[in-house]
């Protein structure tokens, strides 16, 4: 498969999001979690033998974006370094034998309890907010779209990716954050900037029509997020069909599996009609 996307000037990028869906299953109780999550590792470990880039996580995406912006650069470098790789694949490598690092199992359940932190609040954020929660609730799926183009230029929208920014730069002072903000939304460099502030949008009005949201939202979300730089963002779950445009720019397309044809001649089927490609997620 590797191969076959070389020959469309193509390749996968594996990314942050997916490590993690498959390091959660060594939260499973007893030796079959253990030996299922040893077996993704290996599996994945072959693929970071062909050299597949690594894409940053999404608040390191944001970061390389304002670092873009500084050196007035078009190009933010959303992949990992030659070291940062290195690292990664030793982990990864070792997460393949089944040896568990303090550091990643902290990591995976902070990640858990985040996700579902961020599901209450956001239901006790409408209950608080009737009025916000009643102009959502009005607003139709064929409305949406365009009020969300509004609402990213909008005040609140630039203090919530301020937050964001200063909770991974904490040391940054709050008028940076802000002015960094600003930049980022301003400009066709922030897509995942972009994405972070429409993703959380969505959240709210998807609450205010369903009074909660799924917890896979919040996951499915991230692997798009981090999919802004790819060509292709190629999934199986088809109720991302929903949203996915949503976060993503017009530059990567959306592509369903259908689970009929075998998934590699799929995968580089895609890359083909896409004609050139710089990587499929």
């Amino acid at each position: 498969m590797v191969e076959g996307l070389a020959s469309q000037n193509a390749r996968l990028t594996l990314g942050n999001e997916a490590v993690y869906e498959m390091a959660k299953t060594f939260r499973d109780a007893g030796d079959e979690g253990r030996a299922r999550g040893m077996a993704l590792f290996s599996h994945l470990y072959q693929y970071l033998a062909e050299q597949i880039p690594f894409v940053r996580v999404n608040m390191e995406l944001v970061a390389a974006e304002m670092r873009a912006l500084q050196r007035d650069s078009s190009t933010p470098e959303t992949l990992l370094n030659p070291d940062d790789y290195e690292t990664t694949r030793v982990e990864l490598e070792n997460l393949a034998h089944g040896e568990l690092s303090q550091r990643v199992m902290e990591h995976i359940e902070g990640r858990v309890a985040s996700a579902e932190a961020i599901r209450s609040g956001q239901v006790a954020y409408l209950k608080d907010r009737p009025d916000v929660k009643r102009q959502l609730a009005n607003l139709s799926r064929e409305q949406f779209p365009q009020w969300l183009g509004m609402q990213l230029r909008s005040q609140a929208s630039r203090e919530y990716l301020a937050a964001q920014i200063k909770e991974f730069f904490p040391e940054a002072a709050l008028d940076d954050t802000a002015e960094w903000a600003q930049a980022l939304l301003g400009s066709p460099i922030g897509r995942v900037s972009k994405a972070i502030v429409r993703r959380m949008l969505y959240y709210n009005w998807r609450c205010a029509h369903r009074e909660s949201v799924s917890k896979d939202v919040y996951f499915d979300s991230n692997h798009i997020l981090n999919a802004n730089y790819a060509d292709v963002y190629a999934t199986k779950e088809s109720k991302q069909a929903e949203y996915a445009g949503l976060l993503l720019t017009p530059s990567t397309r959306i592509a369903i599996y259908d689970g009929v044809q075998a998934i590699d001649q799929w995968i580089v089927e895609q890359a083909a009609s896409n004609f050139i490609g710089h990587g499929i997620r």
